[in-house]
């Protein structure tokens, strides 16, 4: 089963994001660009809290444009109020792992991509290739969920959104400016592994349904379910993303999804657990699809017994 725009892309958008930081490499913003809060939704901002200990988690967007921009008070606030920032994997430690990317997708000597292919999925390739300026030359060598990962990157320019443009990037640039600490759960490598450890069999059927979400991408500007549900700050909007997100993986690429969110948000938790305890208070920045549903972080900490509200304007 697919969802075209909800399913697959959804969840490649947080490594396409580091994957264009290592590859190409994109600036921070400092603080000359950061503008003032705005007053509002967008996004869903967590006071984590046991006793006087807190910490603030947010749910970031990995791929935006200026409209998503500037963040709310109440998150400006947080940071503001914090002494250390986390985020998924810090943008300035990326660069130096383009190697090692590079070595992790490529396929064995002699191997090409269309070995293990079905003859439909090369015929869909066949056609969507020049429609998207890429060769099989260019492609032929890499491993499924590279290419899988690179046409989720034009399936987010189709979307008129922008990784040049992620939470990631402003927070960090925020909080360097006042001079915090900025750190990271997890490097590029580790994420990246994860999907170089699933299955071959659902390497392939995570690539069928880009290329399906590419092949039916909407008109430039038109927003995704997932970036409106985070405009408005919806939790129920965001969640039944996370829910459609869910049936197709579990589905699809099983062993993909559980490495990607279960085992994830999992790590997430005892790792927000520990700075809660050591280094209050503090601001953590996670995807936004890691925040709902009844495996999220979220959950996992109240079920430790400690206090998550939502902060709202």
């Amino acid at each position: 089963m697919h969802i075209k725009g909800n399913g697959v892309n959804v969840l490649s958008r947080i490594t396409v994001f580091f994957l264009c930081l290592v590859l190409l490499g994109v600036p921070s913003l400092n603080s000359a660009q950061q503008p003032q809060p705005t007053r509002g939704a967008r996004g869903l901002l967590f006071e984590i809290s046991n006793g006087s200990e807190k910490v603030y988690v947010f749910g970031t967007i990995h791929a935006a444009n200026e409209s998503f921009y500037p963040l709310p008070q109440a998150v400006v606030q947080a940071l503001s109020a914090s002494s250390a920032v986390y985020l998924e994997t810090d943008p300035a430690l990326t660069p130096a792992s383009r190697p090692a990317v590079n070595a992790l997708s490529a396929l064995a000597e002699g191997d090409d991509i269309r070995d293990g292919m079905d003859p439909a999925l090369v015929n869909s390739l066949d056609n969507l290739l020049p429609r998207i300026g890429m060769k099989w030359d260019s492609i032929s060598r890499i491993k499924p969920w590279m290419l899988a990962l690179r046409l989720s990157s034009v399936y987010l320019k189709s979307s008129g959104l922008d990784t040049s443009w992620s939470n990631e990037e402003y927070i960090a640039g925020f909080a360097r400016a006042q001079g915090k600490p900025v750190e990271g759960f997890e490097t590029i490598m580790e994420q990246l592994q994860l999907y170089d450890a699933a299955p071959l069999p659902e390497q392939y059927a995570y690539l069928r349904g880009v290329i399906d979400d590419v092949a039916a991408a909407p008109a430039t500007g038109k927003k995704n379910r997932l970036a409106s549900a985070w405009l408005a700050g919806n939790a129920a909007d965001i969640e039944e993303t996370y829910r459609r997100t869910r049936k197709v993986g579990q589905s699809g690429w099983p062993t993909l999804w559980k490495h990607l969110f279960d085992d994830r948000n999992e790590r997430f938790e005892r790792q927000i657990t520990h700075i809660l305890r050591t280094r209050s208070p503090s601001f953590i920045a996670v995807g936004t699809l890691h925040l709902v549903g009844e495996t999220s972080v979220i959950a996992r900490l109240q079920a430790r017994g400690l206090k998550a509200r939502l902060i709202s304007e």
